[in-house]
């Protein structure tokens, strides 16, 4: 599962990012520029929302122009906005350069995504916490059904990496180190892969 980091931040943070093989996750308001590695762009609803703030149309296509090299540009949506998000979404396909990511929101569900995925080239999971998580593995499942990709948006911590890996999704973002200088939950999570990976491999030689 890729890590993609959602604040370029300081030279601990870019430390952070070469160690542990980590993406960038750039938005309208964070527009850094990377010091190395590829990147992905949000759009910048969420930071918008949580700040009461309106989207700036003109800053986000800006940002696309200025980082065209990008793995994936999630389309403006409305956060925990369901139809009313989709609909917002829907307006820039053909008018962003891809690969689109379409990001759904609670009140979203797998039918109505259906109709129209293949619009899109991937999935975000955005929306709150509780709906991101308990949705996670039909989001994912749904994707690769149609041959696309899952991010999760906003995961924090090393549980949060395991759920969404086990979910299947395909990468995820975090600004956890550079908002707490620290990439425990990184590390954690490569443990947990690593020790999984020699419990597997043990299994297997007792079977044999």
């Amino acid at each position: 599962m890729k890590i993609y980091l959602g604040v370029v931040g300081s030279k601990k943070v870019h430390e952070f990012a070469a160690r542990h093989g980590c993406s960038w996750l750039l938005t309208p308001t964070n527009a850094r520029v990377p010091p190395s590695g590829s990147y992905a762009l949000d759009n910048g609803a969420f930071v918008a929302w949580k700040n009461h703030e309106g989207v700036t149309e003109s800053r986000f296509m800006s940002l696309i122009r200025r980082y065209p090299d990008y793995d994936f540009v999630v389309a403006p949506d409305i956060v925990c906005g369901g139809g009313r998000s989709l609909m917002r979404s829907l307006e820039y396909v053909g008018k962003v350069p891809g690969p689109l990511y379409l990001a759904v929101q609670d009140g979203m569900m797998a039918c109505e995504i259906t109709n129209v995925i293949d619009q899109f080239d991937g999935l975000f999971i955005g929306g709150s916490i509780p709906w991101k998580f308990n949705t996670a593995r039909m989001w994912a499942d749904l994707a690769h059904l149609h041959g696309k990709k899952c991010h999760a948006g906003r995961v924090g911590t090393w549980e949060g990496f395991i759920h969404m890996h086990y979910c299947g999704v395909d990468a995820v973002d975090t600004t956890t180190p550079a908002r707490h200088q620290c990439d425990d939950h990184i590390v954690k999570y490569f443990d947990h892969l690593k020790n999984q990976s020699r419990f597997s491999e043990s299994s297997a030689e007792v079977t044999v």
